[in-house]
């Protein structure tokens, strides 16, 4: 049976029984599922999983404690090529599910209210408060009886360039993205940070970046001091910085630099507390900026700009951005979506930015239900 298929009988298998889990594919990788027997993940330090080894993290966008979930999988099954795990192994009545119906809808932003937003974070920059704000806001949508199996898989076609994953568990609920943007890759002490910011309409977007407006540059080496000031802080050796390049993201483009060096004394935990928030999902100052979006914006965040991702997988970490996301409740999804404000910004063209970055779901789930 093809392996795709399969992966999606075990992840709705997951779905319908309330299982913890975790499911994800990375770029040009193969689908895991990783299944805990237990509800309930683990909180912890992002210190204290120095020792831990092939557990997958999560944490909110609003952890600077370096808070984490850690789900500690019983049973992990892979799919793709020369690979022959036997979903039959859910079946076990070890595992305990958890009924995730009692979760409600969020309401969402209208654009007057979004704009309206934006103008106050404006006057708020002018005077002094921050350099730039992310701002996020929610829509909902309509499911009408679409899987989030069917999601993942046709995600995982869609967007091969992209982590996608789904996580379940009951202190999160139920979320799925697609990501574009790493937070960092370790393996063998060598260490790889993507700093991504600046986001145009893919048909717009120029080639050379370069030719990039002022607002976006200006984004894009906010992102780029803030990872080279994290990597000099936590002592990262053999430094090399690649970009900016232009980075594909499904209905749009960012602006990409690529950092790479080598981890000493195991500071694979101080450099992801260094690094999270990035300017691109927070702002900056960071402090100064994360207080206004506790004011200003109207839905919690949760996971949303938050990371997750394989936490020493079998010799490599791979944390992701958790952006391009939304979080399933019912038949309905809740999407986030958000841009950088700075001084510059005009609310009408923020709003667009944040209907462009939409698309990356409204349009399949769009097409999947039509069908």
């Amino acid at each position: 049976m093809n392996g795709s298929l399969e992966a999606g009988k075990a992840l709705q298998y997951c779905l319908d029984h309330g299982l913890t889990m975790a499911c994800w594919r990375s770029p040009g990788g193969i689908i895991h599922l990783a299944v805990q027997h237990v509800p309930a993940t683990s909180p912890s330090d992002l210190s204290a999983l120095a020792e831990e080894r092939n557990v997958f993290i999560a944490a909110p966008f609003s952890s600077l404690d370096g808070k984490v979930s850690v789900l500690r999988p019983d049973v992990v099954l892979s799919f793709g090529p020369g690979e022959t795990s036997d979903p039959e192994v859910l079946r076990s009545s070890l595992f305990q599910g958890t009924d995730f119906s009692g979760t409600t809808a969020e309401p969402g932003q209208d654009r007057s209210s979004y704009c309206r937003l934006v103008e106050r974070l404006k006057e708020a920059i002018r005077s002094g408060a921050a350099e730039k704000v992310v701002l996020s806001r929610t829509l909902g949508l309509a499911l009408d009886g679409l899987s989030a199996a069917d999601l993942f898989l046709d995600a995982c076609t869609r967007n091969p360039d992209a982590f996608v994953c789904a996580l379940q568990t009951p202190e999160h609920g139920l979320w799925l993205g697609a990501s574009p943007e790493r937070l960092l890759r370790a393996e063998d002490g060598r260490v790889e940070v993507d700093a991504i910011a600046g986001t145009l309409p893919g048909p717009i977007a120029p080639e050379d970046p370069l030719s990039w407006g002022p607002k976006e540059r200006h984004e894009q080496d906010l992102v780029t001091r803030a990872v080279l000031d994290a990597f000099l802080t936590q002592g990262v050796e053999g430094m090399t910085i690649r970009g900016p390049e232009v980075l594909p993201a499904g209905p749009v483009h960012h602006l990409h630099t690529r950092f790479s060096g080598q981890l000493v004394d195991d500071a694979l935990a101080g450099l992801v507390q260094a690094l999270h928030p990035t300017p691109a999902v927070c702002g900056t100052p960071r402090g100064a900026a994360m207080d206004l979006i506790g004011r200003l914006e109207p839905s919690p965040r949760g996971l949303y700009a938050g990371y997750w991702g394989a936490w020493r997988w079998y010799g490599r970490t791979e944390l992701m951005v958790n952006i391009r996301c939304l979080r399933i409740q019912k038949e309905l999804a809740v999407l986030h979506v958000g841009g950088g404000i700075t001084a510059e910004s005009d609310p009408d063209s923020e709003w667009e930015e944040t209907e462009q970055k939409a698309r990356t779901w409204q349009v399949p789930i769009s097409s999947l239900t039509i069908r």
